[in-house]
């Protein structure tokens, strides 16, 4: 009855120490400035316990768009912001926010995906193109792709369609717009429904862009600078864990953004180097973001983007494991 009532005393024991730690993991808002593929190592930290491990309670929120996922921040109800490059815009103009790791090194994930009778890239002068809002990564993507054919940034029209997939799938099949600069996901969905394609990928005209970047609140920097690092750490722990776990990392994108597996597969074979192993932002990539933002006309003039950027919470051991 003695070792009964010892086991029992110790089962009980070991479930409150879990109940309390549970009760001690840090909450952390995260938000996301659409579903994508890009994204899915924060969907698969989460699920495979690796935020947990390190002390958080991650949630996610996806926005549509870089607007509301930066009206999120502003508004105190997301603590770190995945978001495109050209999001240093907003801090630029006030957002209290800092850029505090790259985490897209490529523009792989993007492309200009065209319906049924747009064969080359010439028949898109003049043409709407969907972008996800004025002002944000795709819409300064469709003024460079005008911009590589020669026909100078107005050479075609953005066009806001949401940030959503279904809706550039929309418009496009209704004649809404001539193509979309979105992810390469959808163009590989109208594929296979022989009703489009991705005529172009970002990534043959605008090379080695930053296309994804963390962003922290100033709160969040300022007053839990241990909770900022221990995400970061868990994020890029999560990106390695996805480099080495494809079918878990397809079923967490199958479940995050609803396409099916098949075309999430060729995406990610296809884009594997495009997820940052060290978070680093070097100058270069600064200026250039810079002059992206400058040319949208989100800043008059091109501002020197690096008091903007904090990396003092990346993981020291990431910079060794990997070239980018």
């Amino acid at each position: 009855m003695r070792r009964s009532f010892a086991t029992g005393l110790a089962a009980a024991g070991i479930a409150l120490l879990c109940v309390v730690r549970a009760q001690a993991n840090d909450t952390l808002n995260v938000g996301t400035a659409a579903q994508s593929l890009m994204f899915v190592p924060l969907d698969l930290g989460i699920s495979a316990g690796i935020y947990a491990r390190e002390g958080l309670d991650v949630r996610k929120t996806d926005f549509s768009g870089a607007a509301k996922l930066n009206q999120g921040l502003a508004a105190g109800a997301m603590d770190v912001g995945l978001g495109g490059g050209t999001d240093f815009s907003f801090q630029v103009k006030g957002t209290p926010t800092k850029t505090v790791a790259g985490i897209i090194v490529s523009a792989a994930d993007f492309g200009l995906t065209v319906g049924e009778g747009i064969t080359s890239p010439a028949q898109l002068k003049g043409k709407r193109i969907g972008v996800s809002q004025n002002g944000t990564l795709t819409y300064w993507m469709a003024r460079e792709f005008a911009r590589s054919q020669g026909w100078g940034p107005e050479g075609v029209v953005p066009v806001s369609v949401g940030g959503e997939n279904a809706n550039h799938i929309a418009a496009l099949l209704t004649g809404g717009i001539a193509a979309s600069m979105w992810h390469v996901e959808i163009g590989m969905t109208l594929a296979q429904q022989k009703r489009g394609r991705v005529l172009l990928n970002a990534e043959s005209f605008i090379p080695g862009f930053l296309a994804n970047t963390a962003s922290a609140s100033d709160r969040l920097i300022a007053e839990r600078p241990d909770v900022l690092r221990r995400f970061l750490k868990a994020w890029f722990e999560s990106v390695d864990y996805m480099l080495g776990h494809e079918d878990e990392t397809i079923a967490a994108a199958v479940q995050s953004s609803g396409i099916e597996a098949g075309l999430l597969r060729e995406a990610y074979e296809g884009e594997t180097g495009a997820w940052s192993r060290t978070g680093r932002i070097s100058p270069e990539q600064l200026v250039q973001i810079a002059r992206a933002i400058t040319d949208m006309g989100l800043v008059k003039s091109q501002p020197d983007l690096a008091p903007y950027y904090d990396p003092r919470f990346l993981p020291a051991e990431a910079s060794a494991k990997a070239v980018r």
